[in-house]
């Protein structure tokens, strides 16, 4: 039989009369008709004090707010570089929890408080989830900014702990800027040597990946009856993506920020407009959330001599000899680099086309922005020579 959720306040049971709800619930459970508990409610009532509580999984208890939403509502904004964000008015969870799957991670302790109250030696108490009304001093709204990292530190009896506080946002008449105040929302609590996979969570690296973008293949039968076909419809391939995505661009709308004085176009050398081609891109993603076109270049190959070697092509700039989209944008920790992550039209496979790999790195030192494609096995293989402004759009 399928078992359906047990909508049933735990407080009520919590540590009192187990055996005789333990027999009404098994009973209920031989019966069809009736509800029967799912497997995390018996752990619960095996070893309440090691459970993670009612807060962390898909259910609310009355007007309280989730604090699986909260923690996801914070990371997804500092995932998108929101700076300030409204907190549905709902209760505030008071929270305790053991052995806590967050993300790829497993924190020993949790502990989630409505104030800044919370005290070292009651950090390993394990309380059920409760809830109390935001404590706004300065608004009606309750407003935070998500990339607050104001810590506190504790010695306890299970270690040091750490205690991140978020504080109330006071919203100001415009033109003025809302600003941080003194007083704390919530706070949460975790051991500090947990406290950096708390922090990956909690606090990730800006993401900006359009979802749904379609794409397709230059070597698609869609470009047959093109004198492109079979190895040359880079560029109308780029434009089928964009005209999908409900937007377009024109060789008019280039902005090049690469260059070579090299008969071969070797050498690459970034120009006066790199900075504004990387604003562009950014603002198509992060405020037009559209795609753009770039041309790149990238060295020929040799069979024969099994060997790359850089060609001109009979572009303008002939420095570009291939065209790609790009769709998302993001930070790489271990390169300490921005990246940009593009859709590969030069391959059939829409597996390493649209690989989470392709990525194309900026250097600030360079000024060049740099990357590989998943279908070649070549480090650096494409260089961004210029990126195309969508039309009708503002940058």
């Amino acid at each position: 039989m399928g078992c359906s959720k047990l909508q049933y306040n735990f407080k009520n049971v919590y540590r009192k009369n187990l055996s005789t709800y333990l027999k009404v619930i098994y009973n209920n459970c031989l019966d069809d008709k009736l509800t029967c508990w799912g497997k995390y409610q018996w752990d619960f009532i095996h070893d309440p004090q090691n459970f993670i509580i009612s807060g962390l999984l898909e259910e609310s208890e009355g007007e309280m707010i989730n604090i699986t939403d909260l923690l996801e509502q914070i990371r997804k904004a500092n995932q998108q570089e929101t700076n300030i964000i409204e907190i549905l008015k709902d209760q505030c969870p008071q929270s305790g929890f053991k052995n806590v799957s967050i993300g790829d991670n497993r924190l020993s302790y949790l502990k989630i408080k409505c104030s800044g109250e919370m005290k070292a030696d009651d950090f390993t108490e394990m309380i059920m989830t409760s809830g109390s009304e935001w404590e706004l001093k300065f608004g009606d709204k309750v407003m935070i900014q998500p990339s607050e990292k104001s810590k506190t530190f504790f010695e306890t009896l299970t270690g040091k702990a750490v205690y991140y506080q978020f504080h109330e946002i006071k919203q100001n008449p415009p033109p003025a800027k809302e600003e941080l105040t003194d007083n704390v929302l919530f706070e949460f609590a975790v051991l500090e040597k947990e406290g950096g996979d708390f922090e990956d969570y909690l606090y990730p690296s800006p993401i900006y990946e359009l979802k749904n973008v379609p794409w397709i293949s230059q070597h698609d039968d869609y470009y047959k009856t093109n004198t492109c076909w079979e190895w040359q419809c880079c560029n109308k391939a780029c434009n089928k993506i964009l005209s999908d995505s409900k937007t377009s661009t024109s060789s008019a709308q280039k902005v090049v920020i690469a260059e070579s004085n090299s008969d071969d176009c070797s050498n690459l050398s970034s120009n006066a407009n790199f900075e504004e081609g990387v604003k562009i891109i950014e603002t198509s993603l992060k405020k037009h959330n559209l795609p753009i076109m770039i041309g790149v270049h990238h060295p020929s190959y040799d069979k024969k001599k099994k060997t790359y070697y850089d060609d001109c092509s009979g572009n303008t700039p002939n420095v570009t000899n291939h065209y790609i989209i790009i769709m998302g944008m993001g930070f790489d920790k271990a390169k300490g680099q921005k990246y940009f992550r593009f859709y590969e039209v030069g391959t059939d496979y829409s597996d390493k086309a649209k690989s989470s790999e392709n990525k194309l790195y900026i250097n600030e030192d360079s000024k060049l922005i740099i990357g590989n494609t998943k279908y070649k096995e070549k480090e650096g293989y494409y260089t961004i020579t210029e990126v195309r402004k969508n039309i009708g759009q503002i940058y």
